[in-house]
């Protein structure tokens, strides 16, 4: 039994990767859920934290080109004492590789703001800060096209968040290993 339910599966995936229709260009909307890992480096002692990102965006696709504009909402990490909350704007760039296929490979990079709130606990001390910074990132990943107006995007993002200055006004490095997957709705 197991073995014909894969062997359907395995035909009903070739059969609906065997000819691609073209995807439509315009305007799309996409939700993304990332896994992070977070690295902070701060005053010599690195750290890192695992946490969820919820990661919207809106964009136009034109050809093999996508532009968006997305904003990242990152939990809050603890790493000892502070706790962290970012969020990030970013303008992304992507270019799709023009198979003739369902599943099509992307290059990705972004620009856009870092901004982050600290808050220090220790003992009966309670300090906050913010500061907003340059963020940049660079990634690949892999488009599945269900149809011609949905789509499926698995992908890795590399994020460098800057060097924001935080409580005791200590410089922090944030950089992020960011995993994702996503549902694009092109209209």
């Amino acid at each position: 039994m197991m073995k014909k339910l894969s062997l359907i599966t395995g035909a009903l995936l070739l059969a609906s990767t065997a000819h691609a229709e073209p995807l439509i260009n315009g305007p799309y909307l996409t939700l993304r859920l990332g896994a992070e890992n977070a690295h902070f480096k701060s005053d010599d002692a690195k750290e890192h934290a695992t946490t969820i990102a919820f990661l919207p965006a809106a964009g136009i696709r034109v050809k093999a080109f996508r532009a968006e504009f997305e904003w990242a909402n990152i939990a809050r990490v603890r790493p000892h004492d502070t706790s962290y909350h970012q969020q990030r704007y970013m303008a992304q760039f992507y270019y799709e590789f023009p198979f003739r296929s369902k599943f099509r490979p992307y290059l990705n990079a972004g620009v856009g703001a870092s901004y982050v709130e600290s808050t220090y606990h220790r003992r009966r001390i309670r300090e906050s800060a913010d500061d907003t910074t340059l963020a940049w990132n660079a990634g690949a990943g892999l488009s599945f096209n269900w149809t011609r107006y949905l789509s499926f995007d698995l992908g890795y993002r590399y994020v460098d968040a800057g060097k924001p200055e935080l409580c005791d006004e200590t410089d922090v490095k944030i950089r992020d290993h960011e995993g994702y997957f996503g549902v694009r709705l092109t209209f």
